[in-house]
């Protein structure tokens, strides 16, 4: 890790948490981690394995038996008890002074692009839990993910947006303070932009998409939040934010007699495809394939926070994307928003799983779904990875098997 000195009473204030949501460092943890179990404390004794050499899977969160077979190895090196639980002693023996004092921001630190550490992967946890970050991994790398998520936090916190972790930010970032993923008025960014073709989609705004949150947005979004039930503040929050980018958003009143609302369209397609359905299984193969081979096209191209494409996605953006260009009728939503699409076949094993399906992942110590791609068959799928910060395609290994849901059958 890299440490940069800060100003000596904001370093003072600074004692980021396990888990980062606390406010106080708490006394060393007395209970057991085991097989089945899923927090951040598993992602930290997860991560030091892996430092370690004796984890050969990316940390997850899931105490599975990788990582079960990891801590046993551990064990049986360092002459501790070999029963594969992370007990106190096997906790204190990796974690040391790190897991008495419960803090992984260390004082005296600020984090920046090209930093790595344990610490960056803490402060993504905390980005997640708060909204900045979707999660396919916590990579502990300070990459460009990680700092278009700080500077989003510091623009709905009130903040300088330099996409630093500096003493200001990780003292906010620490309390009960820190607000949570917010848009307002006069904000700018692609993710204003999303919201935008998100509200013209359903008929609330008219005109270009220009990534500022101006009056004619706010407006908007107003408009929908009463049309919808919301309280109507004009403020892109967490419920409107849900709420907008599912099939459950109603279209603007005006929009329902030429375009019909979302939950309307979606219905018209029960199998999410534009085109009239056919029984051919032939079809049906030469559809997948077209998608398949559309989504390919799109490898390498960068990962970017509520991008949508042509060249750059988040994980949604990308399935969207995909969608849009392979005449399946859909709204843009988000990964939880596409989970929710009843007109698809619900696909709960992994093992009935065909070419074409999406697949839907919640992130570690969370029942929230917060990431989506697409399933390619012969144990791959293809997805924009906040990990890698592109489109990628990935085997199946821990991290599908740990976090997977369910799939959804678009054709």
């Amino acid at each position: 890790m890299k440490k940069k000195p800060i100003a000596a009473a904001a370093a003072a204030a600074i004692c980021l948490t396990l888990p980062l949501s606390a406010l106080a460092a708490p006394s060393p943890r007395e209970d057991l981690l085991k097989n089945g179990d899923k927090d951040s404390v598993v992602y930290s004794v997860q991560q030091k394995l892996y430092e370690s050499g004796f984890l050969t899977v990316s940390p997850t969160g899931y105490y599975g038996t990788d990582t079960q077979a990891a801590v046993e190895a551990y064990q049986k090196e360092n002459q501790l008890a070999v029963d594969g639980i992370a007990g106190p002693a096997t906790m204190q023996s990796l974690l040391g002074s790190a897991l008495q004092a419960a803090s992984y921001i260390a004082t005296g630190s600020f984090f920046q692009e090209g930093d790595s550490s344990l610490e960056v992967g803490a402060l993504q946890r905390r980005l997640m839990e708060l909204g900045y970050y979707d999660y396919d991994g916590f990579t502990g790398n300070y990459g460009p993910v990680t700092q278009e998520a700080i500077r989003l936090f510091q623009r709905t916190n009130g903040l300088k947006q330099d996409g630093i972790a500096g003493a200001e930010t990780l003292t906010l970032l620490a309390s009960e303070d820190a607000l949570p993923y917010t848009v307002r008025l006069e904000d700018e960014g692609e993710d204003v932009r999303k919201i935008q073709n998100r509200l013209k989609e359903l008929g609330y705004l008219s005109g270009s998409a220009d990534g500022i949150y101006g009056t004619a947005t706010q407006k908007a979004v107003v408009s929908f939040q009463k049309q919808n039930g919301l309280s109507a503040d004009g403020i892109f929050g967490q419920n409107t934010q849900e709420l907008l980018y599912s099939p459950s958003a109603k279209a603007a009143p005006a929009a329902k007699s030429s375009s019909g609302s979302s939950a309307k369209k979606e219905s018209s397609a029960s199998s999410g495809s534009s085109k009239e359905q056919e029984t051919s299984s032939a079809s049906s193969s030469s559809d997948v394939s077209q998608m398949i081979r559309f989504a390919k096209e799109q490898l390498g191209k960068k990962y970017v926070w509520s991008a949508e494409g042509p060249n750059s996605f988040d994980c949604s953006g990308f399935v969207y994307y995909v969608l849009k260009n392979s005449g399946v009728s859909t709204g843009r939503y988000s990964a939880a928003g596409f989970s929710q699409v009843s007109s698809w076949e619900k696909i709960e094993s992994k093992g009935d799983l065909q070419p074409g399906d999406l697949v839907f992942f919640t992130a570690p110590g969370s029942s929230r779904i917060g990431h989506t791609g697409i399933w390619l068959g012969n144990n791959q799928y293809i997805h924009a990875s906040t990990s890698a910060g592109k489109v990628v395609i990935s085997s199946v290994g821990s991290y599908f098997n740990e976090n997977f849901v369910f799939g959804r059958r678009v054709f």
